[in-house]
């Protein structure tokens, strides 16, 4: 991320959405994320820091670590890419992928009845995610992969905190093996049988979830990204497996890679 954008774009969008209609808010915010990406960068590279933000008027903290984590608050607060009209309120919320905890905090803000279940493979990143959600009693952090089956697979580490998949990839770092579920399996371990929104973003898993069931049986809407380079299945073979839903998808700037939006035809 170039650091004139993250200066001069991110940061003020960032201030602006989080800083609750205030502008002295705005100002602080402002500074202190300028603080983090500076520092960041130099004297205390990897080192955590907490903000208290607002969001729909709602207060929340969050812990983060580097510029890359303040990508990922605006692509999912204020470009809000996990967003879509439902026909109701989500009840159960799966959020496969669920990083340091960014989209399970955006929807427990959103639909803050809605139990939550975030689901994250990787070790440090699981760390940071039950640290951001631990006083939110309606998001369950779970440490495991979606599979096809049951059971346990190897995880390819990547240097970059949100890069870490089943596939081997140039960058791995170390590959460990971490319990998997299938989306019937995890529905089923906290008492449901289907729910109201799974938001996935797991690198390429996206194609096991769906070989033994299908979605409409698993849910009533799906939002994610769809990781056309680390398939082996081809992107228009994913996207034909939602036709019992509405579907909208908008190309990346990855042009193998798309957002897809699907919910329920009534």
């Amino acid at each position: 991320m170039h650091s004139l954008t993250v200066f001069f774009i991110t940061i003020p969008k960032l201030a602006q959405a989080f800083g609750n209609k205030s502008l002295l808010r705005f100002l602080f915010l402002a500074c202190a994320f300028w603080y983090f990406a500076v520092t960041r960068k130099t004297v205390f590279r990897g080192k955590e820091m907490k903000f208290t933000l607002y969001f729909l008027g709602k207060m929340f903290n969050v812990h983060i670590e580097s510029i890359v984590d303040l990508a990922v608050l605006n692509e999912v607060f204020v470009q809000e890419e996990y967003s879509w009209q439902l026909q109701a309120d989500p009840k159960v919320i799966i959020d496969l992928g669920a990083h340091f905890g960014d989209t399970a905090l955006y929807y427990h803000l959103k639909y803050p009845e809605a139990q939550i279940i975030a689901v994250e493979p990787a070790p440090a990143t699981f760390e940071r995610l039950c640290k951001n959600v631990k006083t939110v009693h309606n998001i369950i952090p779970v440490q495991a992969g979606v599979a096809n089956k049951d059971g346990f697979m190897d995880l390819h580490i990547s240097p970059s905190s949100i890069g870490s998949s089943f596939s081997d990839r140039s960058d791995t770092t170390q590959i460990i093996s971490i319990p998997v579920l299938t989306l019937r399996s995890l529905l089923e371990k906290y008492g449901h049988t289907k729910a109201g929104l799974v938001k996935f973003d797991i690198e390429g898993a996206e194609e096991m979830m769906f070989e033994n069931e299908c979605p409409e049986a698993l849910s009533a809407a799906y939002i994610g990204e769809v990781h056309g380079d680390l398939m082996s299945m081809d992107v228009n073979d994913f996207i034909s497996k939602f036709t019992a839903f509405a579907v909208e998808t908008l190309t990346m700037r990855n042009k193998k890679r798309l957002i897809i939006k699907c919910k329920a035809n009534i």
